[in-house]
């Protein structure tokens, strides 16, 4: 490949012709621009108390937010403590109503009506910005002045935290399309973070932003917030397997939404990851008593709905819980792969039903009659770390942590 470098001439990058980057297109394709859309700040200030604090705030005690554009200029909110302010009760209960005056105080600063929107949640005041500023962050500041007194409920915040609305974007991920700008039709971009994201396709490396704005040899291999980013909408694109096993030719491909499995949001994975969803069913012990549950699961991530009803199960003339739960489980076992498929029987005096499919919710309830059981308890929601691409698939072969290539259809 080539590359035009201003004022030298048009200079090669020799590459191995083999040679996979992930994030680059392999041949042609469908490619839009998106936009990396800077986002309103939005400041949290989380109210605290000393240890051995009565539950009373001192009358005349001001709760001052200072908010400072990137001029410099300052919008102050002042809110002066009254005795109707007094509480008695929980340290919590003093400590919501702080942050509730200074939410509400910030709220009819009319120097602050079309800048930020002020709420409040226990102890904790969320202070919005309405519209993003081009020109940087404001500075947020949240004070009690005086300082409060050792024996009252104000003290002062554990944390003042301002961050900037957006995240940069790292070439070679999968990234979410979100709602353009007041109808305008610009296409915008994030990373995934929920099942419901509409996977838009792969951010593509830009040889254009590999370097950093001042052109120092620091690799600069993600969008900044405010950018634009070249999205490969459909067609064959380098990404690297982040799963733990190989993704073989025409393997699914899964978007990863969550960090808590340990990988980056918008990687590529040949296998889904998360946890399962885990149901125990515990039967009240009888003779000559009909047991039967019946298992949902809805329609998921891609996945048809499926409904299992097991044979129920009749106990003998001296049930226990062992012998009930051993019937039911039988009875699962005789489902075959529809049931093996999906979940897996575990216990002795009780039922555990393990999903098989990490993140795949299901329910479980009871077909019989009343009674039979103690409890039918949803003991673990499952979590989902991805979700399936369903218009992508593997057409190169992918070790783990090595870099194949997926086809996008659209």
């Amino acid at each position: 490949m080539s590359t035009i470098n201003t004022g030298y001439g048009i200079r090669s990058v020799q590459r191995y012709m083999d040679a996979r980057v992930a994030g680059e297109p392999a041949g042609p394709g469908y490619d839009r621009p998106y936009e990396n859309p800077l986002l309103a700040q939005v400041a949290t200030t989380t109210w605290s108390a000393a240890a051995d604090v009565s539950d009373e705030i001192v009358a005349g005690q001001i709760i001052r937010t200072t908010i400072t554009d990137p001029a410099g200029v300052a919008y102050v909110t002042d809110y002066t403590v009254t005795a109707d302010d007094n509480t008695a009760g929980t340290d919590g209960a003093g400590l919501a109503l702080v942050a509730t005056r200074q939410a509400a105080a910030i709220e009819a600063n009319p120097e602050l009506v079309n800048i930020v929107s002020a709420s409040a949640s226990g102890a904790v005041c969320t202070v919005s910005w309405l519209h993003y500023d081009a020109r940087g962050d404001w500075s947020y500041t949240s004070t009690v002045v005086p300082a409060a007194a050792e024996t009252t409920l104000v003290s002062t915040e554990v944390a003042a935290s301002t961050s900037m609305g957006g995240a940069v974007i790292p070439m070679a991920r999968f990234v979410a399309e979100i709602a353009p700008v007041h109808g305008q039709g610009v296409r915008r971009a994030r990373l995934p973070t929920g099942s419901t994201d509409r996977i838009a396709g792969v951010a593509l490396r830009d040889i254009t932003q590999v370097r950093a704005y001042d052109l120092t040899p620091a690799a600069v291999d993600s969008y900044p917030v405010g950018s634009m980013l070249g999205v490969r909408e459909s067609g064959d694109v380098h990404m690297a397997n982040t799963g733990d096993v190989a993704a073989a030719i025409g393997d699914p491909v899964y978007a990863v939404i969550s960090t808590t499995g340990g990988d980056a949001l918008g990687e590529a994975r040949p296998t889904r990851a998360g946890t399962a969803d885990v149901w125990t069913v515990t039967p009240t012990a009888g003779n000559a008593t009909t047991y039967g549950i019946v298992l949902h699961f809805p329609t998921w991530d891609g996945m048809d709905a499926v409904t299992l009803v097991p044979e129920t199960y009749v106990s003998d003339g001296s049930g226990t819980a062992t012998e009930i739960c051993d019937g039911l489980r039988t009875a699962l076992a005789a489902l075959g792969a529809q049931y093996t498929d999906l979940a897996t029987s575990s216990g002795t005096d009780t039922l555990v039903i393990t999903g098989d499919i990490l993140g795949r919710p299901f329910v479980v309830t009871d077909a019989s009659e009343a009674g039979d059981f103690a409890s039918i308890t949803h003991t673990t929601t499952g979590a989902m770390y991805t979700v399936l691409v369903p218009r992508a698939r593997w057409v190169r072969p992918a070790a783990a942590s090595a870099v194949g290539t997926i086809n996008l259809s659209r």
